[in-house]
C-alpha cells in the first residue's frame, strides 16, 4: 500500500508533531537536574561526548553552561512549535534540531541517554518536511510523514534483529545468548528480577525468541498498517521488559515515537468521524 495518500478531515502529521514536542517538553524538563549533576560531578565516561554528527560534522564543545543554556532553549523551541503556526512552526523545528545536539552532545554519556536520543532530531526533521504540519488538527493532511516517522521506527528494530543474527546466529533465540547477556548486566549492577529470571531456561527461550520475532518482523507496520496495534503492544512489553529485566530505559526517549504509534493505530481502527471528533 503506497503512503502518499491524504487523510481527509484530520491532519496527522500536525497531532502526531504537537504530541510529540510536548512529550519532549515534558521529559527535558523533568531530565534538566540529572544533566546539571552530570555535567557538574562527572563519572569516569565509558561512552565520550558526541563529538561528530554522522561521524563527518564536528559538534562544538558548548562547555557545561552553554549545554545547560542550549537545553533550556530546546525546551522553549518545541514548547513553541506546538502552539506557533505558520513559519514560525517551522522555524522553531529546524532550531530544535540544532539545539538537541548542543544540549545532547556532552550528555550522551549518561545511562539514560546513550543511544536512547538519536530518533529525536530525526523525528522533528520529518516534522519539519510535512507539508501540512503548520495546518489545523482538522484540516487535510499527507499521510507520508507518518509512513517515514514508523520508517525510522522499524530500522532500529530491525538492525538489532540482524546484529543478533550476525553475532550469534541461531543462539540468540535458544536461551543460551539472552541468559549469557542478563549474567553479563548483573555483575554490574544489581537485577534481582534478572537473577530470578535466570533460573528458568524455557522462560528466557521464550522471552528470547518473542524478542527476535518482534524486532525481525516489525518493518510489517510499513506495509501492513493495520497490525500496528500488535506492534505497537508488542513493543510496549519489550520495553517494559527491559526495564523490569535489565534496567535499560529505552521508552523514556522512545515513548514518544510510541505515542505516534498509537495515534496511527486509532486512524486505522477507528471509524474516522468518531476519530475527528476526538482529536478535533
Amino acid at each position: 500500500m503506497t503512503p502518499f495518500f491524504e487523510t481527509k478531515g484530520i491532519n496527522l502529521p500536525a497531532i502526531a508533531a504537537d504530541i510529540y514536542c510536548l512529550y519532549l517538553v515534558i521529559i527535558l524538563t523533568a531530565s534538566f537536574y540529572k544533566h546539571y549533576l552530570f555535567l557538574t560531578y562527572p563519572p569516569t565516561l565509558i561512552y565520550p561526548r558526541l563529538r561528530k554528527i554522522i561521524h563527518r560534522i564536528p559538534v562544538p564543545d558548548m562547555g557545561n553552561m552553554g549545554t545547560l543554556i542550549s537545553h533550556i532553549i530546546l525546551i522553549i523551541l518545541l514548547l513553541t512549535a506546538v502552539f506557533a503556526e505558520g513559519w514560525i512552526n517551522r522555524l522553531c523545528l529546524a532550531a530544535a534540531i540544532i539545539a538537541y545536539f548542543a544540549a545532547f552532545s556532552k550528555v550522551e554519556g549518561l545511562e539514560t541517554n546513550r543511544r536512547k536520543t538519536f530518533l529525536i532530531p530525526i523525528y522533528l526533521f520529518i516534522f519539519l518536511m510535512s507539508p501540512a504540519i503548520s495546518s489545523p488538527w482538522n484540516s487535510d493532511g499527507s499521510y507520508w510523514p507518518i509512513w517515514a516517522l514508523k520508517l525510522a521506527l522499524c530500522q532500529i528494530y530491525v538492525s538489532a534483529a540482524f546484529q543478533k543474527i550476525r553475532h550469534n546466529e541461531v543462539s540468540w533465540v535458544r536461551q543460551n545468548s539472552f541468559r549469557i547477556h542478563l549474567q553479563r548486566l548483573s555483575l554490574f549492577e544489581s537485577l534481582p528480577a534478572a537473577q530470578w529470571l535466570l533460573h528458568y531456561p524455557r522462560l528466557c527461550r521464550l522471552m528470547s525468541s518473542f524478542v527476535m520475532v518482534i524486532q525481525a518482523s516489525f518493518w510489517l507496520i510499513l506495509i501492513l498498517p493495520w497490525v500496528t496495534p500488535i506492534y505497537f503492544i508488542a513493543g510496549l512489553i519489550f520495553h517494559i521488559g527491559t526495564i523490569i529485566f535489565m534496567k535499560i530505559y529505552y521508552l523514556k526517549y522512545i515513548a514518544g515515537a510510541y505515542a505516534i504509534l498509537l495515534i496511527d493505530s486509532l486512524y486505522w481502527w477507528i471509524p474516522a468521524k468518531q476519530l475527528e471528533a476526538w482529536f478535533v
